[in-house]
């Protein structure tokens, strides 16, 4: 049972929900400023895209976990009941784990309600960019452990040095579709792999010598090519950054539907309270000025988890720019 009410803080409505015995103080306005404003550069949605279910953060979801692929007869003469075949579907306990950042806004920053908002939409921005760079070092975890994926394979020649880019993901391609059944329809670069794919002339002269991701979607007839720029701060007191997904590609059937039933490789299960739509599946939550530190706290957060539906309909390339004997 969920319970929703209506308020204002400074000038804007606000929504107080009560759902699965929790307490939410939702700003629709800063949800929309992150509808407007799109993240770019990462790859976590695209390999675990986010799939809404109704059942609380932690439950039981049927997931249709693998290709089927039968040929079944499909005759039947008249009076006769149709073919019965079955279908693999499989209930998987999932629990969303909540995860979210948040940070405070001293009052003496917030002069007057325009600039207040302006710190606050800039807050909710960054605070949504870290937890998806979160998402992105747990997919790139999941994408490098052999348990989560068909194969992990190393190319013969690198591809900054003569080696077959084009061949060697049409490889990838070929394997998933003979262990799982379905012809991945996503590919996945790391930063530094898609600098040397560009440029690799396997790859140039199969695009017709202008290569975007567009072309390449083309190329491969996938629906999406996703880049990750995403890097994170090794630094220790200073700004040293590093790569998330460096020179690894990934393909993998993610599936156009976004009903959990149909099979796919992974999905990250969201839920959220189901009175409030605005902002995605981020909730973004407005805390009154507190008494005690003189500031007011902007939190962003979901309740998410990502799982491995089938292994068997992701491969992976590791190492692009380094030859490895016995590579593909």
């Amino acid at each position: 049972m969920e319970e929703i009410k209506k308020y204002t803080l400074g000038g804007k409505e606000m929504l107080k929900i009560y759902a699965e015995g929790l307490l939410f103080n939702i700003s629709p306005a800063l949800g929309e400023t992150l509808a407007r404003y799109p993240v770019e550069g990462v790859v976590g949605d695209t390999l675990f895209p986010p799939i809404r279910v109704s059942r609380g953060p932690v439950g039981s979801i049927p997931i249709f976990a693998q290709a089927d692929g039968r040929l079944e007869p499909t005759e039947r003469a008249p009076g006769v009941e149709a073919n019965l075949v079955g279908i693999n579907v499989t209930s998987a306990q999932v629990q969303m784990r909540s995860r979210a950042l948040a940070t405070w806004i001293p009052i003496e920053y917030e002069r007057g309600d325009d600039e207040a908002w302006d710190l606050r939409n800039s807050s909710a921005l960054h605070l949504r960019g870290l937890l998806l760079l979160d998402k992105e070092r747990k997919a790139a975890a999941a994408v490098n452990s052999p348990a989560n994926v068909s194969s992990i394979f190393l190319p013969a020649s690198a591809w900054n040095s003569g080696g077959n880019a084009i061949g060697n993901i049409e490889y990838l391609f070929s394997h998933v579709g003979s262990s799982g059944g379905l012809r991945p329809d996503r590919v996945a670069f790391g930063s530094a792999a898609w600098t040397s794919f560009a440029s690799n002339s396997f790859a140039v002269s199969r695009c017709g010598g202008l290569v975007t991701p567009s072309r390449v979607a083309e190329v491969f007839r996938v629906s999406t090519v996703a880049i990750s720029e995403a890097r994170y701060n090794i630094g220790v007191g200073a700004r040293s950054y590093a790569p998330i997904f460096p020179a690894d590609v990934v393909v993998a059937f993610r599936a156009g539907n976004p009903d959990v039933y149909e099979a796919r490789w992974g999905c990250s299960p969201t839920w959220r309270p189901g009175g409030f739509e605005t902002g995605g599946r981020f909730l973004v939550e407005l805390h009154p000025l507190s008494r005690r530190n003189q500031s007011t706290r902007v939190e962003v957060g979901t309740w998410e988890t990502e799982a491995v539906v089938d292994s068997q309909l992701c491969a992976v390339l590791k190492g692009v720019n380094s030859a490895q004997g016995g590579g593909v």
